[in-house]
């Protein structure tokens, strides 16, 4: 089961990707640092957000986390979203999710376009 999860999406090809990235810069700093996050960013993925699961909920209930409500502001559109799992309850070298859903409200006539 996941413990702590971190939440990216592909960056937009304009210049909303700048001020993306400055934003989670200054949100996460140093843990951006790292191989695994070095390689993210480099495929266009910004880090947006980061919870932690709690394995104590009663079986069947969902947890719900929402995203900073900044990214809004800043226009945050994108079609894909990297859902990864930094820690685990139990198990080193695996874990298992077992239903994510996502929700958010479709842009509008705005533009788009992605990184492909």
């Amino acid at each position: 089961m996941p413990k702590d999860i971190e939440v990216w999406i592909r960056a937009p090809t304009d210049k909303r990707s700048r001020t993306l990235q400055d934003w989670s810069s200054q949100r996460w700093g140093s843990a951006l640092r790292g191989p695994d996050s070095n390689r993210l960013r480099q495929r266009g993925f910004v880090k947006v957000a980061e919870f932690q699961y709690d394995n104590s909920v009663t079986k069947g209930e969902s947890q719900i986390f929402r995203l900073p409500e900044e990214l809004l502001n800043m226009d945050a559109q994108t079609r894909q979203v990297l859902v990864r799992a930094k820690t685990n309850y139990g198990a080193k070298d695996h874990t298992c999710f077992y239903r994510l859903q996502l929700w958010g409200d479709e842009g509008g006539n705005r533009d788009m376009s992605m990184v492909e």
